[in-house]
């Protein structure tokens, strides 16, 4: 098998983790690979590292930002610049099993599928402990199997876990968003996703998340993040109502999360930012369909904003 398949690093301060990431990819099974690392301004050691092993590797392309431009964008750059039949992303804190990328190529091209995606396992190596989480199914879905999939949390949205042909980026012009870092793979995904309508799925784990406390997947919830939240709400809902699913069905997915970090952060106007699609599960037939009552209930209660509006409504209506 000779298709080249590129594989796309995005490099910020990750020097701990960068040579154990490279190493897992230079020993991969599937030899045929193009390397590109991209270098978002890190400002640690990691990339002397890189450069250590580009040093023997020829395989390993470098490619240097000017300034910081966040995951996303530094993502963009990598398959901007992919010379590979196919497309294949990994943090470089992250690792992947030895033949990683020899199984989501033959799934792919063994399924003619649009793209494919896979499980993953969570390694937190200072208590020794990993957790495999697989698809439900595995086969070939169509678009709106996929969403379902995603709605019930039977699959997940990671870009990491998939493979992509790189037609699917030629020429396309995604919403990428400079210095966005919290859900950004939910934006993407859900767009080539849009694009797409044959979907292989593998019950399989081809990815290791590396668990540490300073990872972006952990980082602290702030105002900045929770804007880039609101961004990935909005996000899921204008995707999954444009494929038909019932406001209902939306709100089941995404409200239990948007209640959540409503009550346990300190700047609950940032949710002014939300559609008024999404603002039409604060009503109360949704809230309690969608969250559970003591969730409801808590919201109600607690939403003091929420409560006098509709008691104002009910007395306008009531005595006009």
């Amino acid at each position: 098998m000779n298709t080249l398949v590129s594989v796309l690093i995005p490099v910020y301060n990750t020097e701990r983790m960068v040579a154990a990431c490279l190493e897992s990819i230079i020993g991969q099974t599937y030899k045929n690979l193009e390397i590109i690392i991209v270098n978002d301004c890190t400002q640690d050691n990691a990339m002397d590292i890189v450069k250590s092993f580009a040093d023997i590797d020829p395989r390993i392309k470098i490619i240097n930002h000017d300034r910081n431009l966040g995951l996303m964008m530094t993502r963009k750059t990598g398959y901007q610049n992919a010379s590979g039949e196919y497309i294949v992303f990994v943090d470089s804190d992250d690792t992947l099993p030895k033949n990683s990328i020899e199984k989501r190529l033959n799934f792919i091209k063994d399924h003619n599928c649009d793209f494919a995606t896979t499980g993953t396992s969570f390694i937190w190596q200072s208590e020794n402990r990993t957790r495999h989480c697989l698809p439900e199914k595995e086969g070939v879905f169509s678009r709106h199997e996929i969403y379902e999939m995603l709605i019930n949390e039977t699959l997940t949205h990671s870009l990491c876990t998939a493979i992509f042909p790189s037609k699917i980026f030629k020429g396309q012009q995604y919403k990428t968003l400079p210095g966005h870092i919290m859900g950004e793979d939910i934006l993407l995904f859900y767009q080539i996703l849009d694009r797409c309508n044959k979907i292989g799925v593998m019950r399989t784990s081809v990815y290791n998340y590396i668990q540490r406390d300073n990872s972006s997947t952990n980082a602290k919830i702030t105002e900045k993040t929770l804007r880039e939240l609101v961004i990935c709400w909005n996000t899921q809902y204008y995707y999954l109502h444009k494929n038909n699913f019932s406001d209902t069905c939306i709100f089941r997915r995404i409200l239990p999360e948007i209640v959540y970090l409503y009550y346990n952060q300190s700047t609950p106007e940032i949710y002014n930012d939300l559609s008024a699609e999404i603002k039409k599960g604060f009503k109360l037939r949704y809230l309690f369909k969608c969250l559970s009552p003591k969730q409801a209930l808590t919201f109600i209660i607690l939403d003091k904003t929420v409560v006098m509006s509709r008691l104002l409504r009910w007395l306008f209506a009531k005595f006009r």
